[in-house]
């Protein structure tokens, strides 16, 4: 089984300039990826995809899912979304750490407030 599965996954901005031309993978579980690439080569763009915090060009073919879950199918976000979203985490580069905390707490932090006040 797959954990994220992208099927000809296209994104283009205001200039018509696609970023992201049919991207086709899949991410197995338990493997390791790392996107390496230039500043605006579009590794963010990607992520912000499987996250469901953009979407695909509405003219594309492209499917996204995560844990056998969709995020997105042809340029439209899943209606179950939210529910996807709280088991998908991502810091970006422009993420601002609390300084004073561990690198785990400030990753773990963002699951709080699904949690009781008992046991955070």
């Amino acid at each position: 089984m797959s954990a994220i599965e992208i099927s000809a996954l296209k994104k283009s901005f205001g200039t018509g300039n696609p970023v992201l031309k049919s991207i086709d993978t899949s991410v197995d579980v338990g493997e390791m990826v790392a996107l390496i690439g230039p500043s605006g080569s579009g590794k963010s763009t990607l992520l912000r995809h499987l996250s469901g915090l953009c979407v695909a060009d509405r003219d594309s073919q492209s499917h996204i899912t995560v844990n056998g879950r969709a995020v997105q199918s042809q340029g439209k976000l899943a209606a179950d979304i939210r529910q996807t979203r709280a088991h998908i985490g991502c810091i970006f580069q422009q993420f601002n750490l609390v300084n004073r905390l561990s690198v785990l707490t400030n990753v773990v932090i963002g699951g709080l407030s699904r949690m009781p006040l008992y046991r955070s």
